[in-house]
């Protein structure tokens, strides 16, 4: 827990040696091993949220669930028109109560308290560029009992929370594979850099191998 009322962020991502999550077509099944995939899915367990962008449910469909954990993890998904359907599978077998939508007024009235009724928690975020502002969003979460979370993506999601400069910690987990194309999508998008001295930079670094992928985690440097 922070001092400042936010959580404790991690962005996590999977790529390969040059930085792609997915080919120019969105291809991205599967990066890592298998067994690295199982531990990332293991380490949630450790966060009391998830936060993911709108475009990763869409594509991906993911449950977000959290095995071990003696209370349910929260699922937060930034969504600024409320595009997410009601069969998303994040919300199966789910209390309502655990999701938590971050959306702005462009999402509508009716949407938004269509949700509401549904019991899920729908909060109305100021934006910043166009963006849903990662720091309201963050403070919502400390209020509501959350202290740590982990950002699952996209890429623009982890761009612009390392821009607000809300990201503690990054784990990249990274396979020996090599895309080698300019149109492939890299794991942080957003961010724009016209000095190599503007690069944000890791510290306190741990190496873990696992199987033929890595594992780096290092503190963020702003």
């Amino acid at each position: 827990m922070k001092k400042n009322k936010l959580p404790f962020v991690t962005a996590k991502c999977a790529q390969t040696l040059d930085g792609k999550i997915a080919t120019s077509t969105g291809s991205s099944q599967w990066i890592t091993s298998a067994r690295t995939r199982q531990w990332a899915r293991a380490e949630r367990k450790k966060f009391d949220a998830i936060l993911v962008g709108i475009e990763t449910v869409l594509k991906d469909d993911p449950r977000l669930n959290a095995q071990g954990r003696s209370t349910p993890i929260k699922k937060v998904v930034l969504d600024s028109r409320l595009r997410i359907p009601f069969k998303a599978r994040l919300f199966h077998r789910v209390d309502p109560q655990n999701c938590i939508l971050a959306t702005t007024k462009k999402a509508g009235a009716k949407k938004i308290q269509t949700l509401r009724t549904k019991g899920m928690v729908v909060l109305i975020c100021p934006t910043r560029d166009g963006k849903i502002k990662m720091d309201f969003v963050l403070k919502s979460l400390y209020e509501l009992g959350v202290h740590s979370v982990l950002i699952e993506g996209g890429a623009k999601v982890i761009g612009s929370a390392l821009k607000e400069k809300v990201v503690d910690q990054m784990k990249i987990y990274l396979a020996p594979k090599l895309l080698g194309d300019e149109t492939a999508l890299s794991s942080i998008a957003g961010r724009r850099v016209a000095s190599i001295n503007q690069c944000l930079s890791l510290r306190n670094i741990k190496l873990k191998r696992m199987g033929p992928d890595f594992l780096i985690e290092g503190e963020v440097v702003y």
